[in-house]
């Protein structure tokens, strides 16, 4: 599995069940993986389930050619296991992370290693700062987003906005726990996205219910 998973043009469909079960591998028991938690911080942020979901999903829209997919703007580097799972699957020619670096539940080796071997700017801090957003906006236009930094309802409002100002004419918003049981700031936004969706955006989600905590991911496509 891992060498047709390191290949430069990965495809879901032939290597989605193997794809699962590497992702299994990594993550908690609590989330949908095999881990137990061991306290070092190694695991991967997200549940299986949905982030195959996820890049399925993508993997279906870019096959419309508007879609160019090279550009990849992240809030929530933390130690860097989604970036990297995305990388991978896409590999991105550009790759602009923002993150307030938090030691807090993370694994410093990961954290390093996982910015390695890409085309990564990191950008350390505040999302809600003028010096980032000018950042952010220096270095785009981007073509997918994976928001999933601050989870109050000012920061993800923040951060999507901030997105919306800088993607590309076709592009993808993900949205991290729109319904997770620990925060409520990103459900409300995403509800609210919902009532008010626009000519020209589709929207898709998925949240699993299998397990102790609760995520769910929500897709909104612009073209």
């Amino acid at each position: 599995m891992l060498n047709n998973f390191l290949k430069k043009n990965f495809s879901i469909k032939k290597n989605e069940i193997d794809l699962l079960k590497f992702l299994r591998a990594n993550t908690n028991i609590d989330s949908g993986g095999n881990k137990l938690y061991d306290g070092l911080g190694t695991h991967s942020l997200q549940n299986p389930e949905e982030l195959v979901w996820a890049i399925k999903k993508i993997q279906e829209i870019i096959k419309n050619k508007k879609f160019k997919n090279k550009n990849f703007l992240e809030f929530g580097y933390a130690h860097g296991f989604t970036n990297t799972i995305l990388n991978k699957c896409f590999n991105f020619d550009k790759i602009v992370s923002v993150d307030i670096i938090s030691t807090a539940g993370q694994s410093r080796d990961s954290f390093f290693a996982n910015l390695r071997f890409k085309n990564i700017i990191l950008l350390c801090g505040d999302s809600r700062s003028k010096f980032i957003e000018k950042q952010i906006s220096l270095n785009g236009k981007y073509d997918l987003v994976f928001i999933d930094g601050g989870h109050d309802y000012d920061v993800v409002k923040n951060d999507f906005e901030i997105a919306k100002k800088n993607i590309s004419k076709n592009a993808i918003i993900i949205f991290h726990d729109i319904d997770a049981s620990s925060c409520d700031g990103p459900r409300k936004l995403w509800k609210s996205i919902l009532k008010k969706k626009n000519k020209g955006m589709k929207t898709y989600q998925y949240v699993c219910k299998n397990y102790k905590i609760k995520y769910g991911l929500g897709i909104i496509v612009f073209s």
